[in-house]
């Protein structure tokens, strides 16, 4: 349920700022977790992130995430971050049981019918694909990934998505 607490699927964040989030909280990114999207500081979080993703380190990107501090209340505070995108990958990582890109192969990328197969970066090698970024497409596919979120989630009519979600995670 995205009522769960992130630590249930993320054990290694309990100690982290976002002990207390919830996985409504990372999707909707507002758990509270100090972060900085400056792209061009390279002292930000998001320049730690990349650098971290660039080492292919296991683990590595993970101790980025693991030591952002709290700053908020969860659920209080809209801030657009891209290490929430990787703990959610982490979550839904753990909470299927397969790669996102194998899962995202069959829930979406065969329904809307991709021409191509996507490539998506990892963490480290044999790793989780990269939440936030990442994804290898044709600009083809990249259009009809656009009209399938324009379609509401909705692939050769059949609803993919929940009902109202694509409005949900478009809005702060």
């Amino acid at each position: 349920s995205v009522n769960d607490s992130v630590v249930s699927y993320v054990p290694g964040l309990k100690d982290s700022g976002y002990r207390d989030a919830s996985i409504r909280d990372v999707l909707m990114m507002a758990s509270g977790g100090a972060w900085s999207e400056t792209y061009a500081d390279p002292r930000s979080d998001r320049r730690r992130l990349l650098e971290a993703q660039i080492a292919q380190k296991p683990g590595a990107v993970f101790e980025v995430l693991r030591q952002l501090p709290r700053v908020a209340e969860p659920g209080t505070v809209a801030n657009y971050n891209t290490g929430e995108t990787q703990i959610a990958a982490y979550v839904l990582r753990k909470a299927i049981g397969v790669s996102l890109s194998d899962y995202l192969s069959e829930r979406i990328w065969q329904k809307v019918g991709m021409e191509a197969d996507a490539f998506w970066w990892l963490d480290a090698p044999n790793g989780v694909e990269i939440g936030g970024s990442g994804i290898a497409a044709t600009l083809r596919d990249y259009g009809r990934f656009g009209l399938f979120m324009l379609a509401q989630g909705k692939a050769k009519n059949e609803m993919i998505l929940p009902d109202g979600w694509t409005y949900e995670a478009t809005t702060p």
